[in-house]
């Protein structure tokens, strides 16, 4: 049975990322060539980029995805976007009434981690892809914020 990637989390100040400068995703293709805008085009909202901003983009593993922070530009809350580089199609991960910052997939691209304010101080949860089952992985008195993934010797 293989075994499941630890999660390495780091607990940190909160600071509002996004800051509402409406950075966007701007990833260039592997193997090089020129970067291009993520979010140029209107969402179903039909609101222009601009107004839906992006930010904190993360590649998965195989580097067919990236997932970022949509926060509609200034909203009290965001969504984890994930956009397909190869269709362009985009689903929403993570829409939780809330702010949902520092998404990361897993090494083998079955669950994201990210960190949300949904219990009013910033903690880290995980979240299967495949069912979007999630769950809270940090408890204590302080913000937890930033997780990542990484190789942890047995």
């Amino acid at each position: 049975m293989p075994t499941r990637p630890r999660l390495l989390v780091a607990i940190a100040a909160v600071a509002v990322a996004c800051g509402g400068r409406g950075e966007k995703p701007r990833p260039a293709p592997a193997g090089g060539g020129t970067e291009r805008r993520l979010t140029d085009d209107p969402g179903e909202d039909g609101l222009a980029a601009l107004t839906r901003g992006g930010c904190e983009p993360h590649f998965s593993r195989d580097g067919s995805k990236v997932v970022y922070v949509s926060r509609r530009h200034l909203k009290e809350t965001s969504e984890l976007v994930e956009h397909d580089l190869a269709t362009g199609a985009e689903r929403a991960l993570v829409s939780w009434p809330a702010l949902n910052y520092d998404p990361v997939y897993s090494p083998d691209g079955s669950e994201l981690a990210f960190a949300s304010n949904i219990t009013d101080e910033y903690a880290v949860y995980r979240q299967r892809l495949s069912d979007r089952q999630a769950w809270r992985v940090t408890f204590g008195p302080g913000a937890a914020r930033c997780p990542d993934y990484r190789p942890v010797s047995p």
